[in-house]
């Protein structure tokens, strides 16, 4: 008896499972297969990921070569395609580099242009847009103004900012470049009591320092009244050289006068 019930069991388990595969069994084919078509796709696209970042890696060093060659224009020509069609970390590479290359060929408005459109650019990762921003600042010495570079780079001279010790450097030397030698001193000796600041910047900034502790003596030196001589000494008579001949004169005793017979006349 235990096997007809086993047997009938069984059955109904068949039919309720061909049940089942009648009703859905298109859509677990389809499932199956959008995963296999979908695992395909995306191990396909990262190969091809990988072959464009192969070529604009291959690109970028050809450029970085050039550059180093002397050979500027092909360089910047490189960089710019890098930029326009490559991948994204190495086309943001490729911008920074052009925007160098602008610099070191003082194309000095085309360098701060291109590292402020990179700095402003939100797809990007932000340590690379603030190492863009700090590029900047240090190109807008020369010719932007203390109240625009403080505000530009005020933010990332903030306490606990990882560029904080560059950008209080460059606000420092924007102010001491305006006159404005009380900021300079306060952005200066905030780097040097700063002990996460680099070595070779706290040594900028004690050389800063040392020029404007020498420029305050100068400026105070230069305000200090003037000794002049006065009115008695003015006044006094001088001594004339021929007086006092005539006086030693008059106080000698006559040489006596020898005739031609030897005798004291």
């Amino acid at each position: 008896m235990s096997d007809i019930f086993r047997e009938v069991d069984e059955e109904l388990r068949h039919e309720n499972y061909k049940r089942l595969w009648d009703k859905y069994g298109l859509y677990v084919v389809a499932v199956a297969v959008l995963i296999v078509v979908g695992t395909a796709g995306y191990r396909g696209w990262e190969a091809w990921e990988a072959s464009r970042s192969r070529e604009a890696g291959d690109r970028f060093v050809s450029a970085l070569e050039a550059a180093d060659q002397g050979q500027a224009t092909t360089a910047e020509e490189a960089l710019n395609g890098i930029a326009a069609d490559a991948p994204s970390g190495y086309a943001a590479l490729a911008e920074m580099r052009a925007a160098s290359l602008a610099a070191e060929t003082d194309n000095i408005e085309q360098a701060i242009t291109s590292f402020r459109a990179i700095a402003d650019n939100s797809s990007l990762a932000k340590p690379l847009r603030d190492a863009a921003r700090i590029r900047a600042g240090y190109l807008m010495v020369d010719t932007a103004s203390y109240d625009d570079l403080k505000t530009y780079l005020a933010p990332m001279a903030a306490t606990g900012e990882p560029w904080r010790h560059s950008a209080r450097e460059i606000i420092g030397l924007a102010a001491y470049k305006a006159d404005d030698v009380a900021a300079a001193k306060e952005n200066f000796e905030e780097i040097v009591a700063d002990r996460a600041a680099p070595q070779e910047l706290r040594q900028r900034a004690e050389i800063m320092l040392g020029l404007i502790g020498s420029r305050s003596g100068a400026a105070t030196a230069d305000s200090a009244p003037s000794t002049e001589s006065s009115p008695a000494a003015d006044s006094a008579p001088a001594t004339d050289n021929a007086a006092g001949d005539e006086s030693a004169d008059a106080a000698s005793p006559p040489t006596p006068q020898q005739g031609t017979d030897g005798k004291d006349q």
